[in-house]
Formats: C-alpha cells, structure tokens, sequence
C-alpha cells in the first residue's frame, strides 16, 4: 500500500511541475534602463522546468532545468543551482543584456524571438521621460506639446541663472507656475530670446532677486510673477503686451518706462513700489489700485490715448506733485488720487461723471465740467476756478462737500443743485441765471456771502443754515413774492425763520429787505 501512496504522490507532484513549466518568465527592474520585458517565443522543454520571477533586488534561484525563448536583463545576481538540459539546436534572435553576474552550470536552449517593450535612457534624453520632466543644471523642465517650461528650480542653487532658449533640442517657451517662488538663493536671472511668458507667480517673494533681463519675445507677465522681490534693475522690453495683478508689487525701481506695445496693466501691478517716476503710454487700459500706496512717486506722464484712469490708481501716493491728465481721459474712478496731499493738477475737464471721491482733497487749478455730477467727486477739493458748462441740468448730492473754490460759474440749463452739494464748502459768490431748485442744506454751513437767484426758484430745508457770512441775496422777483417762496412749508418747513435770512439784506426787483 506505501508503494501506491507514493507512486500516486510522485505523478501529482510531475503533473504540477508540467503546468508551472509553461509559464513565460517576468522580468522587473528598478534602475530606469528596461521595464516591461516580455518573451513572446514558445519554449521547447525537454524535462520538467520551473521558473522563479526575478527581481534585481535580490537573488534568484531555479532548482529545476530550464528553457528561456525571450530576452533577459539582469541587474543583480542570477545562480541556476539545477542542471538545465537541451536537445535541441539553440539559436537566439533576441538581445540578452547583462549588468549583474550570472552563472549557469547547465545549459540553455532559446528556439524563439523575444521582443523588448521596453525603453532604454541615453544620458542625452530626459532622466524621466515618461513623465516629461527634463533637468539641466539642477532646474527642471517640463514637456507640453514639444516645447518646454521652466517647472520648478529643483535642486539649483546658484545667485545667477539664466534661463536658456533650447535643452536638449527642445525648445524654452515659458516660466511655468510657482516655479521659482520663495527661492532664497536667487539674485539676477536672464531670459534667453525666445521665452514669450512668465506665469502666475513665478518669481513671487523671491526677496533677494534684484536683477532681470528680460527677452525681446516676453509678451505675457502674469499675475505676482515677481511680487516680493527685490528688483532694482530691469527694462520691460518693446513687444510686451501684458502686465498682471501684482506682477511687480514692492519693486524697488525709481524709474521705469513702460514700452507702447502695453496694452493692459492689470490690478494693483505696481502696488507699494519704490517708483519715483513713470510714464504711462496711451494704448495701455489701467486696472484698479494700478499704483496704490506708492508714497516715493513723485511725476507721472499720462500719455494722450489714455480714456480711463481707474479707482484707487494713484491711492496715497503721498509725494506725487505732477501729473497731466490728458484729454482722452472721460472717466475716472473712485478715490484715484485720495490722498494725493501734495498734487496740483492744472487742468481738469470732465466729459464723463467721476467716480466718488475721485479728486477728493486735491488742488486743481481749472476745471470744466461738460456732465451732471451724481455723486461726491471733489470733497474738501482746492479749486480756483470752477466752470459747469451749458447743457449741465444737474448738481448731485455731496459733490462739492468741504470743497474751497475761488470762483464758479453755473450755465443757464442748470435746473437743480441736490442735497448738501455744496455743504461746508468754501465759497464767496453764487450767481444764478435761471431759476433753480435749491435741495435740502445745499449750502449749509458755507461761507457763501452773496448770493442771486432768478425768480421762480425753490428753497429746501437748511438751504443756507449756518451760513454765518452770508450778507446778500439778489432775488429777481418782488418782495412779496421773496415772502411767499420762504413761507411756503414744502418740506414741512417755514424758511422765514432762518436767522441767517433774517441777518441777510434781499434786493428785491422792487425793494430791499433790511437784516433784523
């Protein structure tokens, strides 16, 4: 019965070693030179074979006799301990690469041709060119489309990079994304020609970075592309067309020029710069806050073409003391010089209604205004003279709050100044050539001292409350006619008890009314 047993025991054994022997062999390595070898051949066994999988991280071992139709690549240790048998003529058509040492004490038939799926890496190509990440010099590139981009500064650690046009045959288009960002160790880069863009961000709080050259071929400057450094040394090049949010925030430059091929400076470019002078040319549309809080600025040149200077552009640039606003411009936005303390602009004409507070405490010399005012554009603004032309129906709210203005003069189709217009300001002479409607406090606390109105015009509430100067007002209507407009309640009030009227002397068309 043990003689059945293990007869029985045996065959079992024989028929299982004969599956496992049809099995092709399945070879992995580590070191980037081949992956994914396949034997496509049929092998010829003789006797019963098993194969092991090999790896290059350890030792292999066959204990059976083998026949290989394929191709294999060794990076380690290969020891067959059995005895491996052939009957056979042994003709191999593929390519069998050894790195490792490998002996055999038996011998090895291959009737087949093995195929390399593989991909084997000359040290000119890409250390990974599965993922298209190129290195040159420790910077990293990355492969889109056939040209590259400069992705990360990798494991680079020199003061002065320059970026080159082509690596290894292909070529540099961009400065990719972040790519540089918070670099520690950088101190000047020059662009090769050829580099058209800087990315979001590319250079951003790169503190120690002052020098740049940039390319003829940039066009495109994206958004903090070098905010936070450092810079102290550059010229935008002519062909550059677009300047991003932030893009040089805290450039440390006094003077730039910026080139005609500008078409856009987007949000707060310049922000917080050290820039003393800067010229602007009149192709280019201007973002918001473009130059904000600029405090060393002192002479701007808008160029003629300019149609918009946006809200905030020249926030509390706190030295800026020339600046010409050309006739192009129809539209200025909210507070776009406030705080402007030392800026005397010469001559101001609107065309297009201000944003609010866009000349507010600023000293303008001459102003001509061709549009209805809707909203407070020149609070405790210094004006010399004020010239509100034919075809202005209207005065808004708080226009001219706290404003000084040495004269003015109001066109015959004006039919309504609003509340508090002219509130606090400081102004001696009014003259009214047609009838108009006085909104509530439109004068208050003025310094008005004479005033004429056209018969037919209206008075609100407080129209001249506190107006302790006032000495005159010329009414074009009688006196009975004076005495009816004040004493008409048309807001719920009766004029005739204001103490500034009842100290003031009304010339009527045919009397005078003595203060009391």
């Amino acid at each position: 019965m043990k003689y059945i047993l293990s007869f029985a025991l045996i065959l079992i054994m024989l028929l299982s070693m004969c599956s496992c022997g049809q099995n092709s062999t399945q070879i992995t390595e580590s070191d980037n030179s081949e992956t994914g070898i396949s034997d496509t051949a049929e092998s010829t066994l003789q006797s019963t074979s098993t194969d092991a999988i090999i790896s290059d991280s350890g030792t292999s071992t066959n204990s059976g006799t083998s026949t290989n139709s394929g191709t294999s690549a060794n990076s380690g240790t290969s020891t067959n301990s059995g005895t491996s048998t052939s009957s056979g003529t042994s003709t191999n058509s593929g390519t069998s690469t050894n790195s490792g040492t490998s002996t055999n004490s038996g011998t090895s038939t291959n009737s087949g041709t093995s195929t390399n799926s593989g991909t084997i890496t000359s040290p000119d190509e890409p250390q990974n060119d599965s993922n298209n990440i190129y290195d040159s010099n420790g910077i990293e590139y990355i492969l889109s489309e056939g040209y590259l981009w400069v992705s990360s500064y990798g494991t680079c650690t020199q003061k002065n990079i320059t970026i080159p046009n082509r690596v290894k045959g292909k070529p540099v288009v961009g400065i990719a994304s972040c790519a540089f960002t918070a670099n520690s160790t950088i101190e000047s880069v020059t662009f090769s020609e050829g580099i058209t863009i800087i990315e979001e961000g590319a250079f951003l709080a790169c503190a120690r970075l002052k020098t740049v050259n940039f390319p003829s071929t940039l066009k495109t400057l994206e958004m903090n592309a070098f905010s936070g450094c450092s810079i102290t040394s550059m010229k935008l090049p002519d062909g550059l067309e677009y300047i991003g949010r932030a893009a040089f925030k805290g450039l440390q430059m006094k003077q730039l020029s910026i080139p005609q091929s500008v078409r856009t400076i987007e949000q707060g470019a310049f922000i917080e710069s050290a820039l003393e002078e800067i010229t602007i040319p009149g192709n280019a549309t201007l973002g918001s806050s473009v130059f904000k809080k600029c405090t060393n600025l002192a002479t701007v040149t808008l160029q003629d073409g300019i149609t918009t200077i946006p809200s905030q552009a020249f926030y509390k640039c706190s030295s800026l003391t020339t600046l010409n606003i050309p006739g192009s411009v129809n539209s200025i936005g909210s507070s776009a010089f406030y705080g402007c303390n030392k800026l005397t602009i010469s001559q101001l004409t609107l065309n297009k209604n201000p944003g609010f507070d866009a000349f507010s405490s600023l000293k303008i010399k001459n102003v001509d205004i061709y549009v209805n005012l809707s909203q407070r554009s020149f609070m405790s603004a210094n004006i010399q003279k004020l010239t509100i032309h034919e075809g202005v129906t209207s005065i808004g709210k708080d226009v001219f709050t706290r404003a000084s203005i040495g004269s003015v003069t109001f066109p015959s189709t004006l039919s309504e100044i609003n509340g508090s217009a002219f509130y606090g300001s400081y102004i001696d002479k009014v003259v009214f050539t047609s009838a108009v409607s006085l909104g509530h406090s439109a004068f208050h606390s003025s310094t008005i001292k004479e005033i004429t109105l056209p018969v037919g015009s209206t008075l609100g509430l407080y129209v001249f409350s506190n107006c302790k100067q006032l000495e005159t007002i010329r009414y074009g209507g009688t006196m009975e006619q004076w005495s009816a407009m004040i004493q008409i309640p048309a807001y719920g009030y009766d004029n005739s008890d204001y103490e500034e009227l009842n100290k003031a002397t009304i010339i009527c068309s045919d009397g005078t009314i003595s203060p009391q």
